[in-house]
């Protein structure tokens, strides 16, 4: 991670990760509001971000026998 961090380009920040665990643990199905559409409407999380989500995080989850795989993020401003 430091090493990441360290390559980061200038307005990039809040460097963290999620273990696949995590993200195979989420309780897809609750909803919130999409406020990019117009009128907002409540979507679940699972039809927000599609199915080629499930499909890369299934190949994640093959990749992580011992929980060893992390998507790392951040944010650019």
């Amino acid at each position: 991670m430091a090493e990441r961090i360290s390559c980061a380009q200038a307005g990039r920040y809040g460097y963290s990760w999620l273990s696949v665990t995590e993200l195979a643990d989420f309780n897809y199905e609750q909803t919130f509001t999409n406020q990019r559409r117009e009128p907002p409407e409540d979507v679940t999380y699972r039809e927000f971000l599609g199915d080629r989500y499930f499909v890369h995080l299934a190949v994640l989850n093959a990749l992580s026998a011992d929980n060893d795989v992390r998507v790392l993020f951040c944010f650019q401003g």
